[in-house]
């Protein structure tokens, strides 16, 4: 059986480009001689131009109510739930682990995306006791702008999930750098 090997691109202001940098591949760990995945970095250029776009969608995003943000997360996690056979063989086939471990890893990541697209159903802080006689501590979750998300390789779709699902919900706007030697997952994450 000969598997694809997938282009991949950079998502950047909505658009998947190339990128304008050195090119890449990922080779299977189990067979070095198995290409994955190929594509180009992106360059500094266009990592200015993620920046600046996430800039610039941050006053909408962010105006969304949490419920809105949390139902994008919510639809996301069904994509990986309808995709989680595939996308764990990929996750198998381009990190090494079994295909129980990457389906598995692709069901958490979704479980991940629910439980935080869910975060509007909760309680929207917290007060605590303070040191100060008569007066109460409340903490409540804001956005605080465009945040930079760089993950490692073992976990390549779950620990993503873990750190970009708050940060959306919660109104930021994220630019992800995905560990270089498992970029399908990252790819397959940011595309739902």
């Amino acid at each position: 059986m000969t598997e694809t090997v997938e282009s991949l691109y950079n998502l950047i202001d909505g658009q998947w480009v190339d990128g304008e940098d050195a090119p890449f591949t990922s080779d299977s760990p189990g067979d070095p001689n198995v290409v994955v995945a190929v594509g180009r970095r992106a360059s500094i250029r266009q990592l200015d131009a993620a920046v600046t776009a996430a800039g610039r969608s941050l006053a909408e995003w962010s105006r969304l109510s949490t419920h809105e943000r949390g139902g994008v997360l919510v639809q996301a996690a069904g994509v990986l739930e309808r995709n989680a056979e595939e996308w764990g063989a990929e996750l198998a086939r381009e990190e090494g682990k079994t295909l129980a471990e990457g389906i598995g890893e692709v069901r958490r990541a979704a479980q991940i995306l629910r439980y935080y697209g869910a975060d509007g159903d909760r309680e929207a802080g917290e007060v605590y006791s303070s040191p100060r006689k008569g007066e109460r501590i409340l903490v409540t979750r804001k956005p605080i702008g465009t945040i930079g998300v760089i993950t490692p390789f073992n976990f390549p779709i779950a620990i993503p999930a873990w750190k970009i699902a708050p940060a959306l919900v919660y109104g930021n706007t994220v630019v992800w750098k995905p560990a270089g030697t498992v970029p399908l997952l990252a790819f397959r994450l940011a595309r739902p």
